[in-house]
């Protein structure tokens, strides 16, 4: 497929492989196709993305072969234009496709142990009778070898390929510090207009609206993400056609240009009696807790979600200390292989009067889970200002590394109460300040719970809120 679109803004030409046709094989017609696309982008000063997908042997001999010289010339030709080109690769991708373009590109992307290579392992091993290391043409090994740019996983792509098509500034270089936590910038001297992260707001703040309806009011305020709670009303992740629903609710974040982040904090969804029950840390039912989690890892992989949000429960009274940990590390370490499986990343969120309530407690649980990197922390800004004895700007500066998610509302000192913007005690612009120092880049999703009854006025007056918070904040350095 070839087309002309955009990714966050960003014009680009693409052309896409698609593996069930031929195994992705490059044939004449391919050729041609990707030697128009690139036609196309130098036309209209366009860069190139070209997604690969298969390759191996070319089913139409010479014919196929000619068309190497053209896309060879094709992308030279966008080169001297001073035209970039990229490629992510989707492993497999051998053969033809990395001899024709995919190592000729500016800049090669790769997910994870995506491979790519000329030819495979039997053949080199039948060919020269040595085989090859097994990891040897995985994007990993490669990008240790310096054949590679980077490896993103497909959650993290739209992201990675719009920063790449952004033109490089005149200021101080920015770098990042792994596929967790956010940017680190030193010695300049940013401000909110230079704002990475987008605002969400909670569609449990929604309870008497449909979904459909929520996520088109709130992209009608202005709002670029929404937090999607899991729950018998909005998305229940137990329908017999979830798959359904799941195609709909991709196709309407689309249209709409929203972000999303899964959430998993419905209050009766596992047991119409008991709010939030079973957690990790009851006495019993945690497997159906740990079933809901990896369930939302699954929605959050299908809708194109970076981030799936979870937190420990209240801790049961008749488990010692010992049997909490054992537990929830056991639930946590399943969690995690479902989130590696599928490249999403998980937010554990600190909950006043959980087991683990505090940033404190949330660094004893990654020192005893020493858990991969994809896991990650859920920051909420009241509950910063509820229980943690730094201020809050310290808070965000503390989880920088690990943040993934950031929730926010106002709160009073020792009350657990979320509250509307300008009702509790905390000072926003440095907050949002410290948010962009960070070089934080994800989403801040509203979390009111408790204010459907007022939903639409509450969601435009949080929005108005946050922006005059955000031009409050400029400049970061007097």
């Amino acid at each position: 497929m070839c087309a002309t679109g955009t990714v966050e803004g960003r014009p680009l030409a693409l052309a896409v492989m698609d593996f069930r046709f031929l195994g992705g094989r490059p044939g004449a017609a391919v050729g041609r196709r990707i030697g128009k696309a690139a036609e196309h982008a130098l036309a209209e000063h366009l860069p190139l993305l070209i997604v690969t997908a298969g390759g191996g042997r070319m089913l139409e001999g010479v014919f196929s072969l000619m068309q190497m010289a053209n896309v060879t010339e094709s992308i030279g030709r966008l080169r001297q234009a001073g035209l970039l080109t990229v490629s992510l690769v989707t492993g497999p991708s051998s053969g033809g496709l990395e001899a024709w373009f995919t190592t000729l590109t500016d800049v090669i992307v790769c997910e994870p142990r995506a491979r790519l290579g000329f030819t495979g392992p039997r053949v080199i091993d039948g060919t020269i009778r040595k085989p090859l290391p097994a990891a040897a043409q995985t994007a990993e090994s490669l990008l240790e070898h310096g054949t590679v740019d980077m490896i993103r996983r497909r959650v993290e792509l739209r992201p990675a390929i719009a920063g790449i098509l952004t033109p490089v500034p005149s200021s101080p270089s920015q770098t990042h510090g792994g596929r967790l936590g956010v940017r680190s910038r030193t010695g300049d001297t940013s401000t909110m207009d230079e704002q990475q992260f987008v605002f969400g707001f909670g569609t449990n703040g929604f309870g008497d609206h449909t979904l459909h309806d929520t996520l088109g009011m709130l992209a009608d305020l202005g709002y670029q993400g929404v937090g999607l709670t899991l729950d018998k009303h909005h998305l229940d992740p137990f329908a017999d056609d979830l798959p359904q629903r799941l195609v709909r609710l991709r196709r309407r974040l689309d249209e709409l240009g929203l972000h999303v982040v899964i959430e998993t904090g419905g209050r009766y969804v596992l047991d119409p009696w008991r709010k939030h029950y079973p957690s990790l840390v009851s006495a019993g039912g945690v497997e159906l807790r740990v079933d809901l989690l990896r369930r939302a890892v699954r929605i959050a992989a299908e809708i194109g979600s970076e981030v799936v949000s979870f937190w420990s429960g209240i801790a049961s009274p008749e488990l010692s200390e010992d049997q909490l940990w054992d537990q929830l590390l056991s639930a946590c370490t399943e969690v995690a292989e479902e989130a590696d499986q599928h490249g999403v990343l998980l937010g554990f969120e600190p909950e006043p009067g959980m087991f683990i309530d505090t940033l404190d407690s949330f660094d004893e649980l990654i020192k005893r889970l020493d858990p991969p990197d994809l896991f990650g922390l859920t920051l909420d800004i009241g509950h910063c200002q509820c229980l943690e004895p730094d201020p809050v700007p310290q808070c965000v500066k503390r989880a920088a590394t690990r943040l993934v998610h950031v929730q926010i509302e106002d709160m009073r000192r020792g009350a657990h109460e979320h509250l509307e913007f300008g009702e509790g005690e905390i000072d926003f612009p440095p907050v949002l300040r410290q948010l962009v120092e960070v070089g934080y880049d994800r989403q801040a999703t509203v979390e009111l719970p408790r204010h459907s009854h007022a939903a639409p006025d509450v969601a435009a007056r949080s929005i108005r809120f946050l922006r005059e918070a955000a031009r409050s904040s400029a400049p970061l350095y007097p």
